[in-house]
């Protein structure tokens, strides 16, 4: 470890003979110097074994999902309430998601709809605030906010919005014939012609709400470990306090 002599920090000496740079000091509020480095930015997310880990992960449940389809099949049949097919109807099954016309559940969903999106503009504007001020003790939280943000641009609107609802082509539950539909039951992770566009992805489904939470922070755990790789996340060296 580093050796304090005559209030100066003396680099640690190794048993090659080499010696180890000290990390960056900053000083605290009462003007203690302290050691810091940009190792631990975004930590445990910005580690790469993590990222790999939980990208696996989001393959692994779509595998499951994919293999076992009756885990979609019997929890949204946990909301659905079969009725008698009209007359003339000759579908196999008819009824109703009686929540899904809940008015007090679509409010509480279309608040959680927009809420990310005015989250995401209050951070962006306190992270280009931070920026524009060159706030050197803040720049690794406006770091932080900016990996976030890209990795919610990434995952919703790329991944999940201009792809996965655009071209999976996977049925919605009350579309299919299980539940009161006329279209085949998909399973997750299948891509079919079935839906034109705005097709199930995102929370539909069981497997949908599950894959698009792990492949969220899968998302944002490879971006941050870039960011930590590129040194996005090191702190400015400050002077010794006196």
């Amino acid at each position: 470890m580093a050796t304090r002599e005559s209030g100066l920090i003396r680099p640690r000496r190794l048993r090659s003979g080499t010696c180890m740079e000290n990390p960056p000091l900053t000083p605290d509020a009462n003007g203690t110097t302290r050691m810091t480095t940009g190792d631990a930015f975004l930590d445990p997310f910005s580690r790469p074994r993590l990222a790999i880990v939980l990208v696996i992960a989001a393959f692994a449940l779509t595998g499951l999902f994919y293999l076992v389809p009756g885990i979609d099949i019997a929890i949204s049949g946990l909301f659905f309430r079969a009725q008698p097919c009209a007359e003339g109807v000759t579908n196999a099954v008819c009824g109703t998601f009686p929540l899904a016309s809940d008015s007090t559940l679509n409010d509480v969903r279309d608040f959680f709809h927009q809420m990310p999106i005015v989250v995401a503009i209050l951070l962006l504007i306190a992270a280009v605030s931070i920026s524009i001020r060159g706030d050197t003790s803040l720049q690794r939280l406006a770091t932080g906010i900016y990996v976030a943000l890209a990795a919610l641009i990434v995952n919703s609107l790329f991944i999940v919005n201009l792809w996965l609802k655009s071209y999976s082509g996977r049925p919605r539950p009350e579309q299919t014939d299980l539940f009161g539909g006329s279209l085949p039951f998909v399973p997750a992770g299948e891509f079919t012609d079935f839906c034109a566009t705005n097709c199930a992805f995102g929370g539909h489904y069981f497997s949908d709400a599950v894959i698009a939470a792990v492949a969220s922070v899968a998302t944002f755990a490879v971006l941050a470990s870039l960011a930590r790789v590129m040194g996005l996340g090191k702190t400015v060296p400050a002077s010794t306090a006196r």
